[in-house]
């Protein structure tokens, strides 16, 4: 009766993890071994089973993020964090980097403080970074098209202004020739009528 409650306990436990796409993973920090246990289908990066040494587990880490990993356990380890918690990128079985959130705490330390075990879990987070990656991607491609269409409706409006600025000028240069024009037309209408209204006044017959 214990061996099957074990068993169902541990079926409900695998069912769990790969719902939740869950590994747990416990660490022997003196013996520098850890063990992981992966549900059944999933790929995190580890060997599943007995101890692993922790440092080979460590090459398994994109190299551009063992620096990280290693100051995140450091500053939980020295007592700076209460928990362990970082996303980092491992590779895999077939040799592709998956991103995953690794989470835990320290569960056994010795009398000086110093940490003899840790346990916790990596969740597979590859499909969220890679929503997230797409999207800002979209977005840095919205938003560079918005600069290009501004860009180009500054461009139409500036060009506009000039074109009005343009017929403006045309337009004063119109008026003032019409201006003139018709000064030069009035003045020798003006002249004549002038002359026609003082013939128009002269009495018959004077011929001075």
């Amino acid at each position: 009766r214990i061996e099957k409650a074990r068993l169902a306990a541990e079926n409900r436990l695998d069912l769990a993890m790969r719902g939740a796409n869950l590994a747990l993973w416990e660490w022997d920090v003196r013996k520098r071994e850890m063990t992981v246990q992966i549900p059944e289908g999933g790929d995190h990066g580890f060997d599943q089973g007995d101890a692993q040494d922790s440092d080979w587990l460590m090459t398994r880490v994109h190299p551009d993020d063992r620096e990280l990993v290693s100051a995140t356990f450091n500053a939980h380890f020295s007592g700076e964090t209460a928990f362990v918690e970082c996303e980092h990128r491992v590779i895999d079985g077939r040799g592709d980097y998956r991103w995953l959130l690794t989470r835990g705490t320290t569960v056994l330390r010795d009398g000086a403080g110093r940490p003899l075990r840790a346990a916790g879990t990596f969740l597979d987070i590859t499909d969220r970074v890679a929503a997230a990656s797409a999207l800002a991607r979209a977005n840095e491609t919205l938003e560079r098209r918005v600069r290009e269409r501004t860009a180009e409706l500054l461009q139409v409006n500036s060009a506009l202004a000039v074109a009005k600025t343009k017929a403006d000028e045309a337009n004063l240069d119109k008026t003032r020739f019409i201006a003139a024009a018709s000064h030069d037309i009035l003045q020798p209408l003006n002249a004549a009528r002038l002359y026609a209204s003082s013939l128009a006044e002269r009495p018959l017959g004077d011929t001075d």
